[in-house]
């Protein structure tokens, strides 16, 4: 294909070209160039000399690349972070996302304008309609330009679609930006402000009131007979201070399960329902339920309901296990409760009759109360008070304290000291050497030659042995010992029936019972009592009594040192009657709110449109280094138009864009209406003014051109 050929070609816009495919013989074939066998030379040009031209699009990139690191670095920062949490002069976090992303759109579309510039001068190094030009300069423009493009060219590929791909696919930095900004529920820790729960390391509180006689005070045994009354209503939320919105967390110890180790008393509950027995009354003939020896419930005069003993337990010690045995060293009472419970009966509703019971397991008989039908069932429980280390997480949730007991640890006898026997308990941690040991489940087992015998956990068999000069222990005296255990005789006494009382239903039986004090009622559990319900009640009682040790030890600002960095350090302070040594443990107040939430995947498409327009504007600049003395460097200047005519200077050695604008500063121009009534850029030398149309008034643009002088 001949020179003269392929000029028809790009004229009609057939075949396939691009701007990278260049005929030597083409190159600046217009009237007046030099040789035209051979490629132009534009003269000596340096590779820094190029590349300097470049300098404003670098910079524009890496401002470009800047701006997007600095919406992820903001995003990031504010991650679940509350919304009010980012201000800069009152300018939402939305908005500052959105302003940095219009100005990093403005910057992309800063490069490719010059890069395309650049290659619709390369387009034409190849002779091609001028239209194609004023095609290409719109597309570096604007974006509808940009649209147009490939149909206007009507070649199949060229570089520059890249770039109008880039400008046009630009219009989603702003949306995409602000996608990766949004907003969730969260709960925020309030700072400085702490909640705070207590704890103790001592015993309650005591007076004496004669030799060897010891008491509490009085709120002791109102927590316990509420507690018994009714176990469900029992709960921690005003040991806890500080939370002001009823959402708090406290950080567990290290890597443990529990938050918080307070001194207190623990329950521990067996069924003993296999120990009664039914046999006759030799005098009334009536059915007698009993624990021989100990217990008897009789059906003459008034049916008993319920008794609850302060006794020994050894009728049950053949089913003792080594657990319940290691509680009894630090035991307070012990008790054992009998009663009788419609559970396991047949009826409609409470208030219809009863018309059959089920023997409660293992038993195999009923009781006829009074030898009356209907039957009741019975039950017995052992229930052992001791002095016990606790160990608890806690949390507030909408407002509800949530206290769990995780383990504990009872406490021990060791020799008397003087004329006291003191309570001993393990602290949570004991640190021997540079080992740190875990005593959140010792159970002391033996005492002997001053060393102590501990299992760690139930799963130990082996042990460990401390000396009882061991700084792992908290204690207990004997009088704050012999006090509580005084207190915690409330339990004691019997329920009955009248002897005409209506029992044929669980209604009637709840509602006439009658206790030797009203809170023994709560034993029975609504007349479905059960030695499960037993066990839960006494575990009630033993969280009251804790609980109230727990609150009267910081009454007092008795505080100390539980040997954890979240507990508050004091000093151990002397009341009338004993010790009492306790502090907080503080957790965080978390407050609920919308939080700021990043989606970082969303800034990918921004990132990758970086990554586009450098590759573009590389392979741009790469093509202006290796071809500098073949392919001007024009970009985006109208110089070149004006100057690269036919009739132009250009052959006079202006090749650089440079040389144009010092040439352009020298010479100057004025659009006028020449007289064939045509439009020029004319200079003052080149047409009379007879030449000028007489209407042609110079425009007034409102300044004065100061451009080209030959």
């Amino acid at each position: 294909m001949n020179s003269s050929s392929r000029r028809r070609d790009a004229q009609n816009g057939s075949g396939v070209s691009s701007d990278t495919d260049i005929d030597r013989n083409d190159v600046y074939n217009i009237e007046g160039s030099p040789n035209q066998n051979q490629a132009p030379n534009l003269g000596p040009r340096s590779v820094w000399s190029i590349l300097g031209q470049w300098w404003q699009e670098f910079f524009a990139f890496l401002v470009a690349c800047g701006l997007l690191a600095a919406i992820f670095g903001v995003l990031e920062k504010n991650r679940d972070q509350r919304s009010n949490y980012w201000t800069v002069s009152g300018l939402s976090l939305n908005s500052f996302v959105a302003l940095l992303s219009a100005i990093l759109r403005a910057l992309v579309l800063l490069v490719v304008e010059e890069v395309i510039s650049q290659h619709k001068w390369l387009w034409q190094l190849r002779r091609r309609p001028v239209g194609q030009l004023n095609s290409i300069d719109e597309a570096s423009k604007s974006l509808l330009g940009s649209f147009l493009l490939p149909f206007r060219l009507r070649t199949w590929f060229s570089n520059m679609y890249i770039g109008c791909l880039i400008m046009i696919l630009s219009l989603a930095i702003g949306p995409f930006s602000q996608q990766a900004v949004g907003t969730k529920p969260c709960a925020i820790w309030q700072n400085g402000v702490k909640a705070q729960v207590p704890y103790t390391t001592r015993g309650p509180e005591f007076f004496r009131f004669g030799a060897g006689l010891y008491d509490i005070e009085p709120g002791y045994a109102g927590r316990m007979a509420s507690a018994c009354m009714d176990p469900s209503t029992q709960n921690s939320t005003f040991l806890v201070e500080g939370c002001s919105t009823g959402n708090c967390t406290f950080i567990p110890n290290q890597q443990d399960d529990y938050s918080l180790s307070t001194l207190g008393v623990c329950s521990k509950c067996m069924d003993t329902t296999k120990y009664l027995q039914k046999k006759k009354d030799n005098i009334s003939n009536y059915d007698i339920v009993s624990i021989p020896n100990l217990i008897n419930m009789t059906g003459n005069y008034q049916i008993t309901g319920l008794e609850s003993r302060i006794s020994s337990l050894s009728y049950a010690q053949s089913d003792f296990d080594d657990i319940q045995r290691a509680l009894f060293p630090a035991s307070i009472l012990n008790y054992t409760v009998v009663g009788t419970t419609s559970a396991g009966c047949s009826y409609a509703n409470e208030s219809s009759i009863i018309t059959r019971c089920t023997p409660t397991a293992p038993l195999d008989f009923t009781w006829k109360a009074g030898n009356r039908d209907p039957p009741m069932n019975v039950f017995s429980s052992g229930c052992t008070f001791y002095m016990c280390m606790r160990h608890h997480s806690i949390s507030v949730d909408r407002g509800v304290f949530k206290e769990q007991l995780v383990s504990s640890s009872p406490g021990f006898h060791m020799e008397p000291e003087g004329s006291l026997d003191h309570v001993y308990f393990w602290k949570d941690k004991c640190k021997v050497g540079d080992e740190t040991i875990d005593m959140t489940k010792a159970r002391t087992v033996n005492y002997k030659d001053g060393t102590i015998d501990v299992r760690l956990n139930d799963e130990d068999t082996v042990g460990r042995t401390f000396p009882n000069t061991t700084d792992c222990l908290e204690s207990v005296s004997w009088p704050s010992w012999r006090a509580l255990q005084k207190s915690m005789q409330l339990l004691n006494g019997t329920c009955r029936y009248p002897s005409q009382a209506a029992l044929g239903s669980v209604k009637g039986r709840r509602e006439q019972i009658q206790c030797d004090d009203y809170y023994l009622s709560g034993l029975l559990a609504d007349g479905l009592g059960s030695s499960s319900a037993v066990s839960n009640t006494f575990q009630a009682v033993a969280n009251a009594v804790t609980n109230r040790m727990r609150q009267m030890a910081v009454q007092s600002n008795f505080t100390g040192d539980a040997g954890s960095p979240t507990y508050e350090k004091s000093q151990e302070s002397q009341t009338q009657g004993g010790f009492v040594q306790g502090g907080y443990v503080y957790g965080n107040v978390l407050e609920y709110g919308v939080c700021t939430e990043f989606h970082g995947e969303w800034l990918i498409f921004p990132l990758l449109l970086l990554v586009a327009t450098a590759l573009f504007l590389l392979h741009t600049v790469i093509r202006s280094v290796l071809r500098r003395h073949q392919e001007p460097l024009w970009k985006s200047s109208l110089l070149p138009a004006l100057y690269a005519s036919p009739e132009s200077q250009l052959q006079a050695g202006y090749h650089s864009l440079q040389q144009l604008e010092e040439k352009a500063d020298q010479d100057s121009v004025q659009l006028v209406k020449t007289g064939d009534y045509k439009w020029e850029l004319v200079k003052d030398s080149e047409h009379s003014e007879q030449e000028l149309a007489p209407m042609a008034a110079p425009v007034d643009m409102g300044q004065e051109y100061v451009s080209y002088k030959r």
